[in-house]
């Protein structure tokens, strides 16, 4: 597979979900928007990429190093930026790609021996199937996912891939999450978001004032759970936590059968709403439940 294949600038000719007519959430109030999208987070969450991470910071200390600056670099990628700000000027951005290219090498090497989790190809071709778009957002670079994504096969219809390369602040920052939440039309109802770390977490958290009715969720074996949350329960701070990306899967299902039950029932108390006009299909984004609470 090309770059072009899952590059931003080609996104969603086949996200036939998409062509729906656009609906205010306003006039949905009261109402649980659909589920209109899932955004994944890459390493850690859909795929197993064993970077030896450890030798890349003693590396990338050693070239800031030589230039005068000193840094553990954790987290990794702010502290590359801080660095290169730091001993760059004006040519700041000069001296973090050279630091990013190093990043680059790891992460292109470890991509040869990259692993699908389990579950994964199957909640992708299950959202395939579902007519439900989905894309990536991940701290990754392009370069290794390119090479991951050509190397392992599996799904190729992501409505948009946001990597770190395609923004100025990676994860924690909420830019990427914010751009992929409106490139798979986040306006039209809910989008889930789930990840593995803190840093997706936080940008979840960050990016949901910009984003309405974003649903945060976060997989079981990437942090620690509390006592009092359970697969699919939402915690006290409102995420989603799951164990398997099957249970996502199946959380996924209940999302959609539970609104197209809500649909039936609503097109049964009023007729009308059940009409086709012309040609067209009900397969479109349906019209929002009559009742129920927001996410």
């Amino acid at each position: 597979m090309s770059m072009k294949d899952f590059s931003t600038a080609t996104i969603s000719e086949s996200v036939a979900p998409m062509k729906a007519r656009k609906r205010s959430l306003s006039k949905a109030s009261g109402a649980v928007p659909p589920l209109v999208g899932v955004l994944f987070d890459m390493d850690g969450t859909l795929l197993k990429l064993p970077v030896e991470i450890d030798e890349a910071r003693q590396e990338l200390r050693a070239f800031f190093a030589a230039r005068g600056f000193e840094s553990p670099f954790r987290p990794l990628l702010p502290e590359l930026r801080r660095a290169a700000r730091h001993l760059g000027g004006e040519k700041w951005s000069s001296i973090e790609q050279q630091g990013l290219r190093i990043l680059d090498r790891y992460e292109v090497s470890a991509a040869n021996a990259v692993e699908w989790f389990d579950g994964a190809i199957d909640v992708l071709a299950h959202l395939d199937t579902r007519r439900i778009p989905f894309g990536l957002v991940t701290n990754n670079g392009r370069a290794a996912l390119g090479h991951a994504l050509q190397r392992i096969g599996g799904p190729k219809r992501f409505t948009c891939i946001l990597t770190r390369d395609d923004v100025h602040d990676p994860k924690p920052a909420p830019e990427g999450l914010i751009k992929a939440w409106r490139l798979l039309g986040g306006c039209r109802g809910r989008v889930a978001w789930i990840g593995d770390g803190v840093h997706d977490v936080e940008a979840g958290r960050k990016a949901s004032s910009s984003c309405p009715h974003l649903v945060i969720c976060r997989l079981a074996w990437g942090m620690r759970q509390t006592r009092d949350e359970t697969a699919s329960a939402p915690s006290k701070e409102g995420i989603l936590t799951f164990s398997s990306l099957s249970d996502f899967s199946s959380w996924i299902d209940s999302e959609l059968n539970s609104l197209e039950k809500e649909r039936r029932r609503c097109v049964t108390e009023d007729p009308r709403r059940g009409r086709k006009r012309g040609n067209e299909s009900r397969d479109e984004t349906p019209e929002y439940p009559c009742s129920g609470n927001n996410q």
